[in-house]
């Protein structure tokens, strides 16, 4: 089938072509092929070899958009040399200049198809941005202002937004508006921090009076060359700067980590670092983590040879760049730095030992949905059970998936919420759960029901044009789901589109369990 109008075949795509040429036989007799071959042995098949590298090499140099090679400013790194001490909101600010200047030098090359939906470079530059949110003046201090520092920036001080000049103080707010509280927010691989911004904002709407904090994984946000050259020792560097920041906020004492995917790597990751036991108090103020779609091992049985295969090749799949919040392509480097992230992570010795809330779509078919449910029972095999954990497990649209989970003991513990994605599809028209919608409500103008964007990436590649505009547009012909294997002839389910899910119909139960679990006051049994 065609690709999308104007695409370059993806990397992935030209080498399986290439492999095909160069063992294809060149006489017209097969025979005489096969008993040249046999009679050359080794030498011809080098000389075959040989002459796929160097094509392999040209097709490497072919000519593509100037946002598939690496940016001049890429995404900020504090934590490095001198910048370990910049405040936060100098961060912010420094980030949305090399946003904006990202954003705007796609538009002006003249190449770039623009981001579905009509944003503007301004406006995709502040969705992807870092951003901080402190509590509300009016009800947080409705006597007096607190002496802590309180520069802001972002674009939480719009209209109908909260004073930025505000801070939290527990001496003086009440605990139940979240005084006292603190959420670090990290996204996911080529992700950006807009896809925690839904979360942000109905914790904020619960806890006014807390801070919350979402940090830009360094090679994400600006053009997805920078995914070339990232490095998941980067991430881990934001992630530390991301929770010393909280450090020096005398009004946070309890700190929550709430990941999204390789977000909930790296949260791993932190708490294997700076182990404590369940017992002892933390003197980094975490108090606990939420992983929504949590990663702790990809979902390819081959994903341990991307270290290996980002050398000869770049791009595991390229897309037009029409999402205004993160990157449509996807590099074989990008692979290769969250296999070495999370390799070996599921083992008891990495199990948590601070409250945690998993969040999982079992058909999500980015992540190993099951090593992340084998992971969560880990916290009642190490040492001292974690006292307060939950999972919120959105069962398979596959039967025999749910049976083969229900008969391993390994896969079954206490505190496990299932819920049936039978009553999703009537009013969502939503076959199950995805990956990247379980973060995000429905109500979102961007990926929501009624969202400017649509995610059609199977069309453009295995389709026609017109396929991608019907996937994007039919609403009455679409459907929302996971996993691309179910649909029929003509890329099909049931004579309808299947749109990648962006979105949660089960958002609002979803966030109230999040609400009670970062609740420390709050018993778990309620929303079990």
């Amino acid at each position: 089938m065609a690709s999308g109008a104007g695409l370059r075949p993806s990397s992935h795509s030209l080498i399986k072509c290439s492999l095909k040429v160069c063992w294809q036989p060149k006489s017209a007799d097969a025979d005489t092929s096969v008993m040249n071959r046999n009679r050359n042995g080794g030498d011809r098949m080098k000389h075959w070899l040989l002459l796929c590298c160097v094509g392999l090499a040209l097709l490497g140099c072919s000519e593509q958009e100037p946002w598939m090679s690496p940016s001049a400013q890429p995404a900020l790194v504090p934590g490095q040399s001198m910048s370990a001490k910049m405040p936060f909101a100098d961060y912010v600010t420094q980030s949305e200049l090399r946003l904006l200047a990202a954003m705007e030098g796609m538009a002006i090359s003249g190449q770039h198809v623009g981001f579905i939906g009509g944003y503007t470079a301004q406006e995709a530059a502040a969705m992807r941005a870092p951003f901080e949110w402190r509590g509300d003046q009016t009800a947080c201090f409705p006597t007096e202002q607190s002496a802590v520092d309180t520069t802001m920036s972002g674009d939480a001080h719009q209209a109908g937004e909260p004073d930025p000049t505000a801070a939290t103080d527990p001496a003086i707010a009440p605990a139940t508006m979240g005084a006292g509280k603190g959420f670090l927010l990290i996204h996911g691989l080529t992700d950006s921090p807009y896809s925690l911004r839904a979360t942000a904002e109905s914790l904020r709407e619960t806890y006014p009076c807390s801070l919350i904090r979402a940090v830009l994984l360094p090679g994400h946000g600006t053009w997805p060359g920078d995914s070339l050259t990232m490095s998941h020792q980067d991430w881990r560097t934001i992630v530390d700067y991301g929770v010393n920041s909280f450090q020096h906020e005398d009004a946070v004492t309890s700190l929550y980590m709430v990941g999204f995917s390789t977000g909930t790597s790296l949260t791993v990751d932190y708490l294997s670092r700076h182990p404590v036991p369940a017992e002892q108090p933390r003197d980094d103020k975490i108090h606990g983590a939420v992983m929504m779609a949590a990663a702790v091992k990809a979902n390819s049985s081959i994903a341990f040879l991307a270290p290996w295969v980002r050398h000869v090749t770049t791009w595991m799949s390229h897309h037009k760049e029409q999402d205004a919040i993160r990157y449509e392509s996807f590099s074989y480097h990008a692979a290769a730095e969250f296999y070495l992230l999370t390799e070996d992570m599921v083992q008891p010795a990495n199990a948590l030992t601070v409250p945690v809330m998993m969040v999982v779509p079992a058909d999500d078919t980015t992540v190993d949905t099951q090593a992340a449910r084998e992971f969560f029972c880990y916290a009642n095999q190490n040492g001292e059970p974690v006292e307060r954990k939950l999972l919120l497990w959105y069962a398979s649209i596959d039967e025999q998936i749910n049976q083969e989970i229900s008969a391993n003991p390994a896969l079954n513990c206490d505190n496990i919420v299932e819920v049936s994605p039978l009553a999703m599809e009537a009013s969502y028209q939503t076959l199950n759960q995805s990956h990247l919608g379980v973060l995000t409500p429905p109500t979102d103008s961007h990926y929501g029901l009624n969202g400017k964007y649509r995610h059609c990436k199977y069309y453009e590649t295995n389709g026609t044009e017109a396929d991608f505009q019907a996937c994007q547009t039919d609403n009455q012909n679409s459907v929302f789901g996971e996993n691309y294997s179910l649909v029929e002839e003509q890329g099909k389910l049931n004579g309808r589109y299947l749109r990648r899910g962006t979105f949660n119909p089960e958002y609002d139960a979803m966030i109230e369990k999040v609400v009670c679990f970062v609740d420390e006051e709050c018993e778990l049994e309620t929303v079990l």
